[in-house]
């Protein structure tokens, strides 16, 4: 009983002994990480260039505007929607509504970018063909993007929604556009 007792104490003081030499080097390495932290400051690797390409071409964010219920029936809430914080590149333009234009003539959206000072219905189209609000209901239409400057925003460049036709019925309208930093 004595010996088991004695091989207790002496397993109780090796794990003590390997848990102060376990702090010790814990605290070494603290210590290490500290003073590398105050000689080097902070860490900058360059990117290349075929990583800044992929950074760009795959980090995207949508922009949704909705005009709820009867909303979108009404042209005067077809107005600017985003302003740009930073230079960015409309990517895609996709749209859905609940409820079609029934209009005989053509009901359709479009969007544009504005410069800093422009007015709704002066700026740039963004898409080649404007959006038929007559189309089948609760299912999406992309637009297909102008080629140019058009699809590229300044820092102040804003985008808004241009309407055309007898909006008279159309409802539930929502409008996504997708952009990515340049």
């Amino acid at each position: 009983m004595q010996d088991q007792i004695q091989n207790n104490t002496n397993d109780i003081e090796t794990l003590q002994n390997d848990q102060l030499k376990l702090r010790r080097r814990i605290e070494n390495s603290e210590s290490k990480i500290s003073t590398f932290e105050k000689e080097v400051g902070t860490l900058t690797l360059p990117l290349n260039p075929r990583t800044i390409q992929a950074i760009n071409t795959r980090v995207v964010y949508p922009v949704t505007v909705n005009l709820f219920g009867t909303n979108a029936a009404t042209a005067a809430n077809y107005d600017v929607f985003f302003t740009a914080d930073t230079s960015c590149q409309v990517v895609s333009i996709s749209e859905t509504h609940r409820v079609l234009g029934t209009d005989a003539g053509a009901v359709t959206l479009n969007v544009e970018k504005l410069t800093s000072g422009q007015t709704l219905g002066a700026g740039v189209n963004i898409l080649t063909t404007a959006l038929s609000l007559k189309t089948t209901i609760n299912i999406p239409q992309y637009g297909v993007l102008a080629n140019g400057s058009g699809r590229v925003l300044n820092k102040g460049d804003r985008l808004a929604l241009v309407d055309s036709g007898t909006l008279t019925a159309v409802a539930g309208l929502v409008v996504t556009v997708t952009l990515k930093n340049i």
